[in-house]
């Protein structure tokens, strides 16, 4: 839903934009008619994208924006973040703001120039190519409309709101296009490893960048064999967005060759863990509900959700819910609790450090079957970007499945198997045997302790541990890129284990836990 009026807000620019450049571009506004004394619009553009946030403060700093008006009218300017559900889904969630005020007003004649950054302090582009980097201009109207913060994070609501079924309250928008490559991944990060598939259930796509780039990514950039780029669940229930997400998944899984996965992300109650559902028959699966956060809460927001939602209104039902349409939940490291989820996370992009990995070595020590895997959480559509991005400081982790068949059910019974394994971002190939059963088994406790191993490593090996209840009880010091042999434990009583592979680059990889019973 965007403007029918396109010309009355225009971006020009005398250069190529290229990622990872820099630069400045001018927008000119024309008013449809006069604007009141005091009167505010607010210029937008994505915050998940790495072009840097509009600060109106120095001009010799980067990023710096002003406005200027042909009749010489006064304009002040404020930059700043926010997060709004009003304007979703015509707009992304997460916005750079420029909140411009018109003092005099603005004559219905007049035009309004702005420029995002100068020869002084120019503007950081994306540092990824991308074909549509969207630019949306908020008219006030009357100086009665404010952008108010919320007071839950960085939220803001507009008072009056906005009805994006009036003509006059839909954003005007333009757009630009960052030209360029993605960044290479190392060769050995994309290579195809005989019984194993790499991908992604965990990386989240509330920007601009459509589906079709996430899944893109993944196939043509990271190489991967599955992937699921995910949405909160009040992103999912508006209008035909989960439909979206459903058919997307259909249309690029070949069997084979690529799966697709439709995912849905909860803020649940009552204490805003995040949790993961994947569903890989989600033909029949309606949207799914169930989150805590204020603002999607709001009536004012749900009267927008598709009329199939389901509204869940426990843990149990949320848990009956995602099981009755035939989808696992999976945890990570905003899940401040868990319950019955089946796997989890040691690595993404947002954490992944020994105090993580002790966090669920004590939910392994206290009885939970968890599968281990590692993802992105990536909030740029990039799945397994092996790059830094805003909020997101680290490489991405890949999750291995042990499988010869590269299908929706194969993929999900190897989860449920928990055959499934973790990396810090590098294809390090993990093969192990345990009395002719591998990762993710319950065994007896006479069954013979040996861990039989094949690891083949995208780089020098450092060493190999195996896990007992947390700690490490046999280590060895491979000379090479791969190893090959059986560490042992003689303990014959109740104990969990996993292999814990390190490489001298400092990536890692973590098998499943093997459970003696």
């Amino acid at each position: 839903m965007l403007s029918a009026q396109p010309e009355r807000f225009t971006v020009r620019t005398n250069q190529p934009l290229l990622a990872g450049g820099s630069g400045s571009l001018s927008f000119t506004y024309r008013p449809a008619d006069s604007l009141e004394q005091g009167t505010k619009l607010w210029f937008i553009y994505d915050i998940r994208q790495h072009a840097g946030p509009p600060q109106a403060r120095d001009a010799h700093a980067p990023n710096h924006i002003s406005a200027t008006t042909a009749s010489s009218a006064p304009v002040t300017c404020e930059g700043y973040g926010a997060r709004t559900l009003d304007l979703y889904p015509v707009l992304p969630e997460f916005l750079h703001v420029c909140e411009i005020t018109l003092p005099a007003g603005l004559a219905e004649k007049d035009k309004l120039t702005i420029h995002l950054g100068s020869k002084t302090g120019p503007w950081t582009f994306s540092e990824n190519p991308i074909q549509a980097f969207h630019f949306w201009l908020i008219e006030g109207k009357t100086p009665a409309r404010t952008f108010e913060p919320t007071g839950y994070k960085t939220y803001r609501k507009f008072d009056p709101p906005l009805d994006l079924d009036v003509p006059a309250d839909q954003p005007l928008v333009t757009q630009v296009e960052f030209t360029g490559e993605y960044p290479a991944f190392a060769p050995g990060n994309t290579r195809k490893t005989p019984g194993i598939l790499w991908g992604e259930i965990h990386g989240m796509v509330f920007n601009q960048r459509p589906l079709d780039d996430y899944y893109n990514y993944a196939i043509q950039v990271a190489k991967y064999d599955f992937a699921a780029p995910m949405l909160f669940s009040y992103n999912v229930c508006v209008g035909d967005i989960w439909q979206q997400v459903k058919d997307t998944a259909n249309r690029f899984t070949r069997p084979g060759e690529f799966v697709g996965i439709a995912g849905i992300e909860f803020g649940t109650p009552p204490d805003g863990s995040h949790r993961n559902a994947h569903f890989f028959n989600s033909d029949n699966v309606p949207p799914i509900f169930f989150d805590e956060r204020p603002p999607a809460v709001e009536e004012s927001f749900t009267r927008r959700f598709h009329p199939d939602t389901i509204f869940c209104q426990s843990m149990d039902h949320f848990y009956e819910t995602i099981a009755h349409y035939g989808g696992i939940v999976t945890a990570h490291f905003h899940t401040l609790k868990y319950h019955q989820e089946i796997l989890c996370e040691f690595w993404q992009k947002q954490t992944g450090s020994a105090k993580e990995e002790q966090r669920n070595f004590g939910y392994l020590n206290d009885g939970m079957r968890l599968g281990i895997v590692c993802a992105s959480d990536t909030h740029d559509s990039m799945p397994g970007n092996p790059n830094p991005e805003p909020g997101c400081p680290q490489p991405a982790g890949f999750m291995a499945v042990l499988s010869d068949e590269c299908t929706g059910e194969a993929i999900k019974q190897a989860i449920l198997d928990r055959r499934v394994y973790g990396t810090t971002g590098a294809r390090i190939a993990l093969h192990m045997d345990v009395s002719g059963h591998p990762m993710g088994s319950i065994l007896s406790l006479v069954d013979s302790r040996e861990f039989r191993l094949r690891v083949e490593g995208a780089n020098t090996l450092q060493k190999i541990d195996l896990i007992r209840n947390g700690e490490a009880v046999e280590t060895v010091e491979p000379s090479g890129a791969t190893w090959e042999g059986t560490l042992k434990d003689t303990s014959t009583a109740k104990n969990w284990y996993l292999v814990r592979v390190t490489q001298e680059n400092g990536h890692r990889a973590w098998s499943s836990p093997v459970w003696f019973e």
